[in-house]
């Protein structure tokens, strides 16, 4: 399994840190940039890291202080297919003459790329407190729902490791929270988190504040049952082998999916754009262009996506989704392909 954490140190540890991992449930990698209000002056990551992978930030209720911001060190940007809805942090220097002070990007995976939220210029050692809200907000979902009787009959975030066989409909998941003594139960239901008391959740992050952890990334601390993985090492594995299967220079452009039936004139297609709480349309036109809800025509998905977005997104084959079964064009170009090596034999 791929590994995309430095071995490099981590920043140096904290005072009050002992014990913070275990008693949170975090990774034994993360870390910890603030524990117990306490701080470590850091203005560029170690070992030239790529980002900051966000596992934890809590703010303290009583006082609204900020009590944990952990994460996971990055070397490389790693396949964003892998990380939906995670969000990293980048520190870059700022564009001022002062050497001690950094802009911290915020970045989250959206529809298998890295999507920059915002940035925050200008910002001195205390930068995590300055983010720690907007972060939060990201790693925060309000999702519960019914699947049954939401429009649409949605699928939640881990129907794709339900159908690489990872998880099975109805299973059992926990959630360690060691400073609580407590273990919480849950099962894949929709591809997504239904609570014991019968909520549903699209993403782990949801079920997990749900449950009153606020502000952690669910990936993390949501374990299958039956042998105590983690659901971040299951989506890995699932992006690994989406990784392979997809390899290979070019593919078949829109115009032959339609001639090849596997797309049709008039499908729609969307984007949602979480972090902006933007949703984009796109209808498939006979000669194989998007056509975008303002008119205009595209011939390719990338075309598409940047066109919609203005330019802040780029890899459009992952990024639209067709509306009638929710895959996304990549999916159905490896439909051609696989329907093509059928014929070869």
């Amino acid at each position: 399994m791929a590994n995309d954490s430095v071995t490099e140190p981590a920043p140096p540890p904290l005072a009050a840190a002992h014990g913070v991992r275990r008693r949170q449930g975090l990774p034994r990698d993360a870390a910890l940039i603030v524990a117990a209000g306490e701080i470590v002056p850091l203005l560029k990551l170690p070992g030239d890291a790529w980002g900051l992978l966000i596992v934890a930030v809590d703010v303290a209720r009583d006082t609204g202080e900020l009590d944990l911001f952990a994460g996971q060190l990055l070397a490389a940007e790693p396949d964003g297919r892998r990380h939906d809805g995670d969000v990293v942090v980048q520190l870059v220097p700022a564009a001022t003459d002062q050497v001690n002070l950094v802009d911290a990007r915020i970045l989250v995976a959206c529809g298998g790329v890295w999507d920059c939220a915002d940035t925050r210029r200008g910002l001195d050692v205390g930068w995590p407190r300055r983010i720690a809200s907007l972060v939060s907000q990201i790693m925060n979902p309000k999702d519960a729902a019914d699947p049954l009787s939401a429009p649409g009959n949605p699928v939640g975030a881990l129907h794709p490791l339900v159908s690489a066989g990872h998880l099975q409909e109805g299973e059992a998941l926990h959630c360690h929270r060691p400073a609580a003594g407590l273990v919480h139960e849950a099962r894949v239901a929709n591809g997504g988190i239904r609570l014991d008391d019968g909520r549903w959740f699209a993403r782990p992050s949801g079920a997990l504040t749900a449950l009153g952890h606020r502000h952690q990334n669910g990936w993390e601390h949501w374990f299958r049952a039956r042998d105590g993985v983690r659901l971040s090492a299951l989506r890995t594995a699932v992006g690994i082998h989406s990784a392979v299967r997809t390899s290979g220079p070019g593919g078949p452009d829109l115009a032959t999916l339609v001639a090849a039936e596997i797309l049709r004139t008039g499908d729609q297609l969307r984007y949602v754009r979480r972090i902006k709480g933007e949703v984009h349309t796109a209808r498939v036109l006979e000669d194989g262009q998007l056509q975008l809800s303002d008119g205009s025509r595209h011939r390719t998905p990338s075309a598409a996506i940047r066109a919609a977005c203005k330019e802040k997104v780029s890899e459009g084959w992952r990024t639209w989704r067709r509306v009638k079964d929710d895959r996304t064009l990549q999916e159905l170009r490896e439909e051609y392909r696989a329907n093509q090596e059928k014929k070869s034999t």
